[in-house]
């Protein structure tokens, strides 16, 4: 459980850093999810479209 509450914490502090502007926010996602089951990070975006393919792995 420590681990996906780290995940959790990292997202949050990337999401916070992009409304900054300290990283490049292109995609503009507002929601991200972490499935276990195949780890993979599925995020949703601003211009109202919610499919979209995982993020590659290793990108946040």
């Amino acid at each position: 459980m420590a681990e996906l509450n780290a995940l959790a914490a990292v997202l949050a502090v990337v999401r916070f850093k992009k409304t900054l502007g300290f990283y490049a926010d292109t995609e503009d996602e507002r929601h991200s999810v972490y499935r276990i089951d195949v780890g993979e990070i599925y995020n949703r975006y601003g211009d109202g479209d919610t499919e979209h393919e995982p993020c590659a792995e290793g990108a946040l």
